[in-house]
């Protein structure tokens, strides 16, 4: 497979899995240097081919909106876990992120486990029909105290605001 065929076949993959919703809204990551201030503005255009290579090539930061204003669904689901907030060292935030991943692949579903740059994880939860917001909100707990962790400190969506933080891709 040449490199046109690969990026071609990866953006098609990503679409896919990024096209959760079908007005689904997408921002991308803008960081200001100086004041070290990290913003998501909407893109507007939606999502092009160029966008997701941009984003693969680690040349811009996608996110996305965990839910569909109209439904109050979403297919995705996340947890962060954070150094300043959720463990004292990287290696008991690795359990945990490690723990949590395991306790939703019990009930079958799709799990991606990511850094958040460099102080914790993500674990996103992909579910092959849109669920409600209120039971996104209640199976995420629920399994977070399934896996020993508690209540989960930050994960979405937990409301039905459609201004909620987007996820970083």
């Amino acid at each position: 497979m040449n490199e046109h065929e690969l990026k071609t076949k990866l953006v098609a993959e990503l679409k896919r899995i990024y096209r959760t919703q079908p007005e689904q809204v997408y921002h991308y990551q803008k960081y200001n240097a100086e004041t070290k201030e990290v913003k998501y503005p909407r893109i507007e255009a939606g999502l092009t081919d160029e966008l997701l290579l941009d984003h693969v090539l680690e040349t811009k930061t996608l996110a996305l909106r965990l839910m569909d204003p109209a439904t109050k669904c979403s297919v995705v689901g996340k947890v962060d876990f954070d150094l300043l907030h959720d463990a004292d060292d990287m290696e008991t935030l690795t359990r945990k992120a490690w723990a949590l991943k395991a306790a939703i692949e019990a009930y079958g579903l799709k799990v991606y486990v990511s850094h958040s740059g460099r102080r914790g994880y993500h674990v996103v939860v992909f579910a092959d029909q849109p669920i409600s917001v209120e039971k996104w909100n209640l199976f995420l707990i629920k399994v977070c105290q399934e896996a020993g962790l508690g209540y989960p400190r930050e994960h979405l969506p937990k409301n039905s605001d459609p201004n909620q933080s987007p996820i970083k891709l």
